[in-house]
């Protein structure tokens, strides 16, 4: 760290620690449901907000004139890139889909815009000079070009569709489109004080830096309610399913008690009976069906017949001489 720094290395690790933990986990949640692109976006955000801090970190870290400047257009580059993001971040926040179309051409400007900035001087120039700021921190940063004042106006027009998107959100609710509405306006007010602050229109302090934390909360805020009333919808779900087993678990206990009584209530002998002769009867009946035939099942079976009513017999031993 040296006299031009204004960002403090054991603050720029803590915060790239925790722009790259938000990234992960926002990465490993999509790798895990890939219907759901919004936490796809959010890790995309976290790490282009990590090569911004890294870039603006190289930026005010400088000694020498031409290491600023590859700091500044690699901030400059990083900045554009957060735009199709937030864009798309907001979008999928509120409609659970983005427009591909608006975020390709968004894409496309900021590639133009990139360029512009990586190899041209009309939005910063290739001069350096030595400023302060408004609490007489001293750095290196370019001179604003001749297409910066577009540049900011385009940056302000992206920020205000993104709120525009959040306000005018049918699936939000009124809860969380207020704390993301509240995060969001802090986090490009923070932005446009530091393009404006670039663009030498104002004098003030670069605080973009931290303006992921605000963003970063009210995320943070809507997804926790969002499953939160995911968990509470499961669980009412579940104990209906459960009551409802319960209750056909009960009726089948009974059906079972009810028929082991009535089971329990006959004669097996007397029913068996009652079977047997019915059959024969059934078979005497049929016309193709002989006496002998008849007969022989009866031995079979062991049953003999007495006037139309059939009893078992008490065995199959000759009757006595």
């Amino acid at each position: 760290m040296n006299e031009f720094s204004t960002l403090p290395l054991s603050l720029l690790l803590l915060m790239l620690g925790v722009v790259g933990s938000g990234g992960v986990f926002n990465l490993w949640v999509s790798l895990g449901r890939r219907g759901d692109r919004l936490h796809l976006w959010a890790a995309g955000w976290c790490a282009i907000t990590g090569a911004y801090l890294v870039s603006h970190y190289i930026q005010l870290s400088s000694v020498t004139p031409e290491r600023a400047d590859l700091g500044a257009r690699l901030t400059w580059i990083s900045a554009l890139l957060l735009i199709p993001l937030m864009v798309g971040l907001s979008q999928t926040l509120a409609h659970q889909r983005c427009s591909w179309r608006l975020v390709g051409f968004l894409g496309g400007v900021n590639g133009v815009l990139g360029l512009m900035i990586a190899f041209t001087g009309l939005i910063v120039t290739g001069q350096t000079y030595l400023r302060s700021d408004r609490i007489g921190r001293n750095y290196w940063t370019l001179v604003p070009g001749p297409l910066m004042s577009a540049f900011v106006l385009f940056l302000f027009a992206v920020s205000i569709y993104s709120l525009v998107i959040i306000w005018r959100a049918p699936r939000l609710e009124t809860g969380e489109r207020r704390i993301y509405l509240a995060s969001l306006s802090i986090y490009i007010t923070l932005g446009l004080n530091d393009a404006l602050h670039a663009a030498r229109w104002i004098e003030s302090v670069r605080v973009f830096d931290y303006a992921y934390v605000a963003v970063a909360l009210g995320l943070t805020h809507v997804l926790v309610r969002r499953y939160t009333r995911l968990s509470c919808a499961l669980e009412l779900e579940v104990a209906a399913r459960t009551s409802e087993l319960r209750g056909r678990q009960d009726q089948l206990s009974a059906l079972i008690e009810t028929g082991r009584g009535l089971t329990e209530g006959l004669d097996l002998t007397t029913t068996t009976s009652r079977i047997l002769t019915t059959v024969l009867e059934v078979l005497r009946a049929m016309e193709h069906v002989s006496n002998f035939q008849a007969v022989a099942f009866q031995e079979f079976l062991g049953v003999g017949v007495e006037n139309g009513e059939g009893r078992p017999r008490s065995g199959h031993g000759h009757p006595a001489q």
